[in-house]
């Protein structure tokens, strides 16, 4: 018996189930139905790399999205990146976008560089090239932040802090990348407690506290503040809104430590 692979879905299906993702995605009353629908929208699309780049890339950028969904946002970036086997610079710059977003600057910085590389528009490359700066400044600015704080050079490490928390602005994953690491981190001399803080809060207000790991990461800085209680409130709900059969266990397990440590102060 010969199996068939499945038929792409036809073009205007296609742009129908795109249509009505981006309807759900900007009410933001449905997200499992948006998060299918996107998975149909990258399976439909199959290998036509200007449809799944259009697709990625308006996740990423379009304004009045309730939640963006950077799982579906990378998967239809890397599937335009694999259709047009890395050789457009346009989507090339998408793909590096969608890492970006993520948290991913080293990657980021990467592709934008091969978007640079390819792009043969005299208009369109120095856009790309702009970007590019603006993905380097950042992961500078954080790798000398790490620097400075593991010197034990707080004074400057502070200001620095401060300087990237403006520039990310409302850069949810690279606030949040950034708040975890200074509460993690080993070998920071002293942990500044109060910009962790602060780049949590900062992501965790510009996901709208829609991001398990983001809120996860919000639990944390509060519980390392001695916020023991806010703590248990925000893991709660980290472990609510996680999908992710692998990492629920995890923010559940956080979750006992946190009301184990409330236990022993009482």
């Amino acid at each position: 018996m010969v199996v068939l692979a499945a038929a792409p879905i036809a073009a205007a299906d296609v742009e129908e189930q795109i249509q009505k993702y981006f309807e759900l995605a900007k009410a933001g009353k449905d997200e499992a139905a948006a998060k299918k629908l996107g998975e149909a929208v990258i399976t439909g699309a199959a290998k036509d790399a200007n449809v799944l780049n259009e697709f990625a890339w308006k996740i990423l950028t379009d304004d009045g999205i309730a939640k963006r969904d950077l799982e579906v946002a990378m998967r239809a970036a890397k599937a335009a990146y694999d259709a047009c086997e890395g050789k457009e610079a346009a989507i090339v710059d998408t793909y590096a976008r969608a890492f970006f977003d993520t948290g991913k600057a080293a990657d980021a910085i990467k592709f934008q560089k091969k978007a640079v590389e390819l792009c043969q528009d005299d208009n369109l490359r120095p856009e790309l090239a702009e970007t590019l700066q603006r993905y380097e400044k950042k992961e500078e600015q954080i790798q000398k932040y790490f620097e400075l704080a593991k010197a034990g050079k707080d004074e400057a490490a502070k200001k620095l802090g401060k300087e990237i928390l403006a520039g990310a602005a409302k850069e949810a994953n690279v606030l949040n990348d950034f708040a975890w690491k200074i509460l993690t981190e080993e070998g920071i001399a002293k942990r500044d407690l109060d910009l962790a803080m602060r780049a949590a809060k900062d992501a965790y207000d510009a996901c709208e506290g829609k991001e398990a790991a983001i809120v996860d990461t919000y639990a944390r800085a509060l519980f390392d503040t001695g916020k023991v209680a806010d703590a248990i409130k925000f893991q709660k709900k980290a472990v609510e809104l996680c999908q992710d059969d692998n990492l629920r266990p995890e923010l559940a397990e956080t979750l006992k430590r946190y009301e184990k440590k409330k236990s022993e102060t009482k």
